[in-house]
Formats: structure tokens, C-alpha cells, sequence
């Protein structure tokens, strides 16, 4: 009776036990400068370990994160800004690496404007404040491979149309230096969370776009975790349901025994 029972638990659970059985996950590794509060550090620790829960791997990513008062874009070859609408750095992403042949991200340098009027809180910002949870979301997308100095990024744009190549996915970039290529058109897609700016008040999300870049590009580096789909769902509650109606019957027919 006992193995019966197992069994019929083990027909319920397996599906769920497959769709969650997952690699380990990125392991991203922060280093904050003294410059750095601690409500800083607590958003961009939440930001990170909602990272650490979409991709998977085997990946260890260091990243130093500091604040320093950023005047203007200066045009530094690998610098990846992202803007104000008025064209005010807001923060920048450097020293990308490796950048070699099939070469997953190991590193990068994030520098968030301390001359910024910022929000670091969990809830939406206010219409003058500048969201700090967008803004470091989208500055570590660049750091872990969403940038052109990467390889196994810049493989799949075509420089001179300005757009990200790769299987079935087209997708126009904001333009054609690398910072422009590393960043999505805002004219095509005006709410994504890589494009090139933000203004204040706004807060953005990783969009299905973001996530199909990672997944074409670095599929030999990172995996996305795969949450059930309505259908994948539908399929449970149906398996489940087939395990009980068994149970049912089985017991009726006096083959499960309770005691």
C-alpha cells in the first residue's frame, strides 16, 4: 500500500520537479566603494538576486559598484552610458570582460552619477527622483553580456543596420557606436528597459526581448529559468486530476487498503 501510495504521489509532483529542476544559478559578486550607502546597496543587492533567479550557470561575475559625479559622456571605447532625455550620464558600465573568442563575462566596473537625484527603495519613485532599480537592473544587464564589446554579442549585430541578428530574433539597436549598439531603439521599443535613457519617475522591467537576446547569444553561458506557462500548468492540473480519479477507483476497488 505504502509503494502504491509514493508512486501515486511521485505521478503528481514529477512534473513540477522537472520544469524546476535547474542549473546552479549565476553567482553575480558585488564590491561596494565606501562612496556606496547601505540603502544603495541593499536595492542593488535585491536587483542582483532577482538576476541570480532569472539566468543560470556556472558563471561567477564580479562587478565593482561605486558613486562619482559624472559631468558628461566621455567617448572611451568600451564606456557603456546610460542618459537622462536631456543627455546627463546617469550611469556607465566599464572594463567588460573578457571579450575574447566564445568567452562568458566575468567582470565589469559600474559607476552610478552621485550628482543624481535618486530613488533606492523598493516601491515606485516619485516623478522627480530617478529609479535607482532600473537603472542598476539595466547596468548589470550590460556588465553580464547585454554590450557590444562582448563577443558573443556583437557576433549577431549587423552594424550597419543597426540590428541584433540571431535565429528568428531582429531587433533594431539605438545606434551604430558602441554604446548606441548596445542599447535597443526607444523609437521601435519606447518602454524597454535597455534603452538608451530614462527619465525620472519611470521604472522598467526585464522585457521578453532582454531575455531572448541572453538566450540566443550566450547560450553556452547562461540558461533563463523556465516559470510554467498557462499550458504547462493546464498539463498538471490535468495529470494531477488523472492520479486522483486513479486513486479513486483503485480504492473503490478495495486495491488501495485504509487503514
Amino acid at each position: 500500500m505504502r509503494k502504491t501510495i509514493v508512486t501515486l504521489v511521485m505521478g503528481l509532483f514529477f512534473p513540477l520537479i522537472v520544469m524546476h529542476t535547474e542549473s546552479v544559478a549565476v553567482d553575480i559578486q558585488p564590491r561596494y566603494d565606501s562612496s556606496v550607502p547601505g540603502t544603495q546597496q541593499d536595492l542593488i543587492n535585491f536587483v542582483i538576486a532577482g538576476l541570480e533567479g532569472t539566468f543560470t550557470g556556472s558563471t561567477v561575475f564580479r562587478v565593482p559598484i561605486m558613486n562619482w559625479p559624472l559631468v558628461s559622456v566621455e567617448p572611451v571605447p568600451g564606456r557603456l552610458y546610460m542618459l537622462t532625455p536631456e543627455g546627463t550620464p546617469l550611469a556607465l558600465t566599464d572594463w567588460l570582460y573578457p571579450t575574447g573568442i566564445n568567452a562568458c563575462p566575468e567582470s565589469a566596473i559600474i559607476i552610478f552619477n552621485s550628482n543624481i537625484n535618486w530613488h533606492w527603495g523598493l516601491g515606485p519613485p516619485p516623478d522627480d527622483r530617478y529609479d535607482g532599480w532600473s537603472v542598476a537592473t539595466h547596468e548589470l544587464l550590460h556588465a553580464i553580456g547585454f554590450a557590444y564589446p562582448y563577443k558573443n554579442y556583437s557576433d549577431s549585430v549587423n552594424v550597419s543596420t543597426r540590428t541584433f541578428h540571431c535565429g528568428v530574433l531582429n531587433l533594431t539597436l539605438a545606434g551604430s557606436d558602441t554604446n548606441g549598439l548596445s542599447h535597443l531603439d526607444a523609437g521601435v521599443y519606447p518602454n524597454d528597459l535597455m534603452n538608451l535613457s530614462i527619465g525620472p519617475g519611470i521604472r522598467r522591467s526585464i522585457s521578453d526581448s532582454d531575455k531572448r537576446i541572453f538566450r540566443c547569444a550566450f547560450a553556452g553561458c547562461y540558461n533563463l529559468r523556465q516559470i510554467p506557462t498557462l499550458t504547462q500548468w493546464s498539463l498538471i492540473i490535468l495529470v494531477a486530476l488523472i492520479v486522483f480519479s486513479t486513486w479513486v477507483v483503485l480504492r473503490r476497488r478495495k486495491v488501495i487498503g485504509v487503514r
